[in-house]
């Protein structure tokens, strides 16, 4: 979803979108957020464990703003606030 306004203020735009997440973990709980995250699963063994988050984006003068969430309208309260801000 892309937000971008025709108005004469500061140039801004706007866009919210899905990421792979890989909760930053080594099996050993190290958090250097490696891509092989993993967890030891009781009779199963090691499991890869990853979600998706939601991710905000803003540009406003050539500097971007991110906010990253699990809950979507979390990043689209965001987006708002940051529009409210911006708008002048």
């Amino acid at each position: 979803m892309m937000y971008n306004d025709g108005h004469r203020g500061p140039a801004r735009s706007g866009c919210i979108y899905k990421e792979l997440h890989n909760h930053g973990r080594r099996s050993n709980g190290s958090s250097d957020g490696n891509n092989c995250s993993l967890r030891r699963v009781k009779g199963v063994g090691m499991v890869k464990v990853s979600g998706y988050r939601w991710v905000g984006e803003m540009t406003v003068n050539r500097k971007r703003y991110r906010c990253r969430s699990y809950d979507r309208s979390r990043v689209e309260a965001w987006i708002a606030d940051m529009r409210e801000k911006y708008g002048n």
